[in-house]
């Protein structure tokens, strides 16, 4: 199977090498893999001079910063990392509103580089909308996005694999992937064009 050839283990070293314009989808086990993804993300982003937006709790952002292999100096550096909640990126007047979020992203993106960044990584716990909408609308959204940006942006969507793909729904699984470039699961990462 071609995914063989293209997968790697390196996780770490893959979400690293994510450039401007990929999309990539993770499913996490525990907070533990989050927060390797996390740490390899945010460094990528460092030494690419892009800047980092974390999407989801602070508590769980608060856990991933502790992280002992993410560059602890460059959090320090104005405007290198942000948080914010799901509720605050994607509700509108109490309704999910994804086309604000993407607005709001893209005026992230401005700011960013009038401060001097080449753009923006993205880390968002998309699976946490399913508080709000639906496996259906999260995933009319993420067709939305697609499997590539065209604009100064990386993301990378996270799922709870455990909340995710319980009962075994590996279709939900596929149809994910399908609007993606990248997938990682189950300690591996692979362009999704691989899959077939």
């Amino acid at each position: 199977m071609l995914v063989d050839k293209l997968a790697t283990a390196d996780v770490e070293g893959y979400v690293r090498r994510l450039s401007l314009g990929d999309h990539a989808a993770l499913f996490y086990d525990d907070t533990d893999t989050l927060a390797r993804v996390f740490a390899a993300y945010f460094n990528g982003g460092v030494e690419a001079n892009e800047a980092t937006l974390f999407v989801g709790p602070s508590q769980i952002y608060d856990k991933l910063l502790q992280t002992q292999s993410i560059e602890k100096g460059s959090i320090k550096r104005p405007g290198q990392i942000v948080q914010v909640e799901i509720e605050d990126f994607y509700l509108d007047r109490g309704q999910v509103n994804t086309k604000r979020a993407l607005e709001l992203a893209a005026n992230l993106i401005e700011n960013k580089r009038r401060s001097g960044f080449n753009g923006l990584r993205i880390l968002d716990i998309t699976g946490m909308l399913a508080k709000y909408i639906d496996r259906a609308g999260i995933l009319e959204y993420e067709r939305l996005v697609g499997p590539r940006f065209n604009i100064p942006l990386s993301a990378i969507c996270a799922y709870n694999s455990q909340e995710w793909l319980k009962d075994e729904q590996l279709e939900d699984l596929a149809q994910v992937l399908k609007c993606h470039g990248h997938g990682i699961f189950q300690g591996i990462a692979f362009p999704t064009s691989s899959i077939g």
